[in-house]
């Protein structure tokens, strides 16, 4: 009977011990999970996953001048290490990369591209973006570039001397109606006179039909009655 009892007491110690280390072992696994966590946590926060951020408005058509700029507003959680200008002119197949302008302490980039007065050839680019972490930012790429067109003013040239005779000579027929109005009504003064009362004129026949009349003037030569 005793080693009944002594053996029931065995068994609920070992079940109890049993119970002890499962419950420790589940509070140290916790406990290790918690400070793994934490520790990624730190880790993650420490290190930069996020690419910066550019703004850039796309100007479609300018000017041509003799230099073509442009604007793009970058930002980063972190620190910037640089902005690249990557570009070509219309007909050509490589880039040409040239680093962007900072202005002041802003967070406004800038880059001036130098070009011809007469050279209406369109300007293709994108701009790139890095941090210190190494993440990068495209703005447009080199297989789909953005684009601004360039367009040359149109001068206006002086009329040369034969377009300003060509233009003299097509007058020259307003002057003729001119001319032949004034002749007819210096005539028309001539006969009138000479029929009120002028000697010397000799005013023939004529014919009036509905307030118009047809008439015939002859005007004598001086010296002749």
């Amino acid at each position: 009977m005793e080693s009944v009892l002594t053996r029931g007491r065995t068994v609920d110690e070992e079940s109890r011990l049993t119970n002890n280390l499962l419950i420790r072992l589940a509070c140290l696994t916790w406990f290790c999970l918690a400070q793994f966590v934490t520790v990624v946590d730190a880790v993650a926060q420490s290190l930069d996953v996020e690419p910066p951020i550019i703004e850039h408005e796309v100007v479609e058509s300018e000017i041509a001048a003799e230099r073509q700029s442009f604007l793009a507003t970058v930002a980063d959680d972190d620190e910037l290490a640089s902005v690249r200008f990557l570009y070509r002119f219309e007909g050509e197949t490589s880039y040409t990369s040239i680093d962007m302008d900072r202005v002041s302490y802003s967070s406004t980039f800038t880059v001036q591209i130098p070009t011809g007065l007469e050279d209406s050839r369109s300007i293709e680019y994108y701009i790139e973006a890095r941090d210190v972490s190494g993440n990068r930012t495209l703005r447009g790429y080199n297989f789909s570039p953005l684009i601004r067109f360039i367009e040359v003013p149109q001068v206006e040239v002086e009329p040369s001397i034969a377009e300003a005779a060509t233009k003299t000579v097509e007058r020259k027929p307003l002057y003729f109606v001119a001319g032949a109005l004034v002749l007819g009504a210096l005539v028309g003064a001539l006969a009138n006179s000479g029929r009120s009362s002028g000697p010397g004129s000799n005013p023939g026949p004529s014919n009036c039909e509905d307030g118009l009349c047809d008439f015939t003037v002859t005007i004598n030569q001086p010296g002749r009655q």
